[in-house]
């Protein structure tokens, strides 16, 4: 069983699409380009950095998010057209799966052949970088949030300390994966209630609804 207790889930839920906008490049991709470019950091927390930013509001250029990338890095190597388009793919796929009505967002996590316990250190770092892109995002330290996604924070905030001990046996499975569709709904609500103000391709008078 998984090393955390913190889970509570929501009675309004939807599964995620079948058919997303598009597909984020692979988990292994991710983490090739990190080996060739010598950086240690988790590619979800990367990816979790580009959905905190766009949750809140923010919006990165090419430029900006490669930048970005790089100094999360910690390199100053110049990234190969193959590397530098999978890192832009990142970031573009993600903004348009936060867009999709069908709810497509992916996490970018490893694959079910991973051992649990690297699943579950992956998703920690993912709430991390979420929190960390959210909280470069530009929001109003004033700002009145929902209190669904403060509460949405707190949890992702609790997740960043989940213990990677766990048995890979069905019931961490089950609970592994109620927290990564929690933490991806989550992650849609507030985008809705934030993010989409931000976003000219999105009407914000009636925006979907999470049922």
């Amino acid at each position: 069983m998984l090393g955390w207790a913190v889970f509570k889930p929501r009675n309004q839920v939807r599964s995620m699409s079948e058919n997303p906008t598009d597909t984020l490049p692979s988990f292994d991709g991710i983490a090739d380009t990190f080996v060739s470019l010598g950086a240690l950091g988790s590619p979800a927390e990367l990816h979790g950095m580009a959905c905190g930013k766009l949750c809140g509001g923010g919006r990165y250029s090419d430029h900006e998010w490669l930048k970005s990338a790089m100094e999360f890095l910690d390199v100053s190597r110049e990234l190969q057209p193959e590397d530098r388009e999978r890192v832009l793919d990142l970031y573009r796929v993600t903004l348009e799966q936060l867009r999709d009505e069908d709810f497509g967002i992916e996490l970018l996590l490893p694959g079910d052949e991973a051992e649990m316990t690297e699943r579950v250190m992956a998703l920690s770092q993912w709430c991390q970088g979420f929190l960390s892109g959210f909280g470069t995002s530009g929001v109003s330290a004033d700002s009145t949030l929902s209190g669904e996604t403060a509460e949405a924070l707190r949890d992702f905030a609790a997740f960043v300390h989940m213990s990677p001990e766990s048995e890979d046996d069905e019931e961490s499975e089950m609970d592994y994966l109620e927290i990564v569709e929690y933490v991806r709904l989550a992650a849609l609500s507030i985008f809705m209630e934030i993010g989409v103000a931000a976003d000219p391709q999105q009407p914000t008078d009636n925006p979907p609804t999470i049922h």
